[in-house]
């Protein structure tokens, strides 16, 4: 009764013209993206690709109902990318644990995909369940079966199968050697092999987080370009979670066709929809730069102008306060003091009501209008 089971699995197929025109449109949106990216300097990509790989990180787990502490996952990917941290709390290990995952995903990519790596991410992954959530197999394919539930505890409806484990080395071998030998386009590569590592489901859990770091790395490997990723494809299938699961449900549930169509085109859709969020941001980016280079701008001291930056570009995360201020400009209490100061009398700053420690500045909604 699913897909695994049926006779042509997995020799999965698809309508080339549906799909044709879906990578044409993908590769359009992508071509204008790369060169805009490039025309940017490359501090502002690397922070351009820290922000995707958090929010990849974190939606992806999200997707699965797992929350992560979104300034630890940020602080994590700005070290591991070599990056400065504005980080003041403690480290997370499982934000460093789970965001590893991803990094590894897209800057790894020299090397080609095996069942360590796997079992690897896998290891990390499980940092992020419960004691009591956690499968007994960690960083090791699951030697049982495996379902996928729905509805409440007690009253679950099973969706879904993973393949017999003692099938599950020989699936996974496939699946492996064809992301390395197959031809087709990379963004169909991506989204067959994410369908494809799901339906075997060879772990316990973490299998939907694991294929979707899995598509990230074709994305990447053997893409037209080896950057950074700059987009988050976890966040769009995170805003369209129903239908995510909808497709998956019904591909999965049926054993009379290995038509995947509309998977991969659903799948490129969300991709496209991603390109179009980054193409916002880097909108921002150009529109930050303008205000940047405002006769006010040039006015405020080194200091200011870094911070105002980070203000205005959506590359600060957390509260503003004097003691972060003399951690990211490397300056006296009293500099930092005066800094601030002078930012909330030209109207760029507002400061918050509480006095003392506990004292914080954010942006003013009038920033536009002040730096013009």
């Amino acid at each position: 009764m699913y897909i695994w089971s049926c006779k042509t699995w997995p020799e999965f197929s698809y309508r080339q013209d549906i799909i044709e025109e879906k990578c044409r449109i993908f590769a359009a949106k992508h071509s204008v993206m790369n060169r805009l990216y490039s025309s940017l300097d490359s501090d502002t990509q690397k922070q351009i690709s820290t922000e995707a790989l958090a929010s990849e990180t974190l939606y992806s787990s999200r997707i699965e109902g797992i929350e992560l502490h979104a300034d630890s996952v940020v602080d994590s990917i700005s070290r591991q990318l070599g990056k400065e941290s504005t980080y003041e709390g403690k480290a997370d290990e499982i934000a460093e644990a789970v965001s590893k995952v991803t990094v590894d995903a897209v800057t790894n990519t020299q090397d080609p995909m095996t069942v360590e790596r796997l079992l690897g991410w896998h290891s990390l992954l499980m940092k992020s369940e419960s004691i009591f959530g956690k499968p007994m197999e960690t960083g090791a394919f699951r030697n049982r079966p495996v379902f996928v539930v729905s509805g409440r505890q007690g009253n679950e409806n099973i969706e879904f199968e993973g393949v017999p484990a003692e099938r599950i080395e020989e699936e996974v071998s496939s699946l492996l050697k064809w992301i390395e030998t197959d031809s087709c386009t990379p963004i169909v590569k991506s989204a067959i092999a994410s369908f494809w590592f799901v339906t075997i489901h060879p772990f316990g859990n973490g299998n939907g987080r694991i294929s979707r770091a899995l598509s990230d790395f074709i994305l990447s490997r053997f893409g037209d370009d080896r950057r950074l990723h700059y987009i988050s494809i976890s966040k769009v299938i995170d805003e369209n979670r129903s239908m995510y699961y909808w497709r998956l449900k019904t591909l999965q549930n049926q054993n009379r066709s290995m038509d995947i169509t509309e998977w991969i085109a659903w799948f490129i859709e969300a991709a496209c929809i991603a390109l179009d969020k980054a193409s916002d941001r880097f909108a921002k980016t150009v529109e930050t730069t303008m205000l940047m280079n405002s006769e006010m701008a040039k006015s405020l001291n080194a200091r200011q102008r870094d911070m105002i930056y980070r203000l205005v570009s959506g590359t600060f995360f957390g509260s503003l306060t004097n003691k972060k201020w003399m951690k990211i400009e490397k300056c006296q209490i009293a500099t930092a003091t005066r800094d601030l100061t002078e930012l909330v009398q030209t109207g760029l700053l507002i400061r918050s009501e509480a006095g003392g420690r506990s004292t914080s500045y954010e942006l003013s909604p009038n920033y536009r209008d002040i730096l013009k």
